[in-house]
């Protein structure tokens, strides 16, 4: 085939791929919050007032069926009215529960695995899949006697609590991240654009000397 000819097709195809590579996928941040008034301790020194936990995660990573599902958080934070804050060092999820019958309905913060637990109970958590803004919603409630975070300031433990807790979620801006798939097909059509290149500059070259 002339190699002209190998050229033109080759730019045609990685033409066709920087197409592909300018249609991303979408990527949802959403940011979750849980807020209660609470009595607990960090490092050891006691405290009462409003400790609200903060998640980031991506709504495409929310996982699961219509009786459970999570959203591992990429981070999580605390803060105390009026008082400290940090980041929670702790590998976080958010995930949502509901109960045959509806006999409980709710919207956690909870450490991966069977850490502690910071959960507000509430019917209208039934349907909802963490991928959309819900709330301020407030409920009964439902922790461990003791929750305790590792944090950036020290060790956060919960001990108590007024019997009611906050939940909501907002999803901000979509952002645009291209597919990996596209990426590698983006890489492989580089390469061979270039060795492409090198070898028309080769052919050009015996050409030029062979006239």
């Amino acid at each position: 085939m002339n190699v002209m000819i190998w050229h033109r097709r080759v730019a045609v195809a990685f033409g066709g791929i920087l197409l592909l590579a300018a249609m991303p996928a979408e990527a949802v941040p959403i940011t979750y919050t849980e807020s209660a008034t609470v009595t607990g301790t960090l490092n050891g020194v006691l405290f009462t007032g409003t400790l609200t936990l903060t998640g980031s995660g991506d709504t495409a990573k929310a996982t699961g069926g219509p009786n459970f599902r999570l959203n591992r958080l990429s981070q999580a934070s605390f803060t105390i009215k009026g008082g400290a804050s940090g980041t929670i060092t702790d590998d976080m999820e958010v995930f949502r529960a509901n109960f045959p019958g509806g006999l409980i309905d709710q919207a956690a913060f909870a450490s991966l695995g069977p850490g502690p637990l910071f959960a507000v109970d509430n019917v209208a958590f039934g349907p909802y899949d963490l991928t959309t803004s819900i709330g301020p919603i407030t409920g009964d409630f439902d922790g461990v006697n003791i929750a305790t975070y590792n944090t950036t300031v020290g060790i956060l433990a919960v001990t108590g609590n007024n019997g009611f807790a906050t939940f909501g979620a907002t999803t901000d801006t979509p952002t645009s991240v291209p597919e990996p798939s596209t990426l590698g097909l983006l890489g492989g059509a580089a390469i061979a654009f270039g060795l492409t290149r090198r070898r028309v500059r080769t052919y050009s070259l015996r050409q030029s000397r062979t006239a």
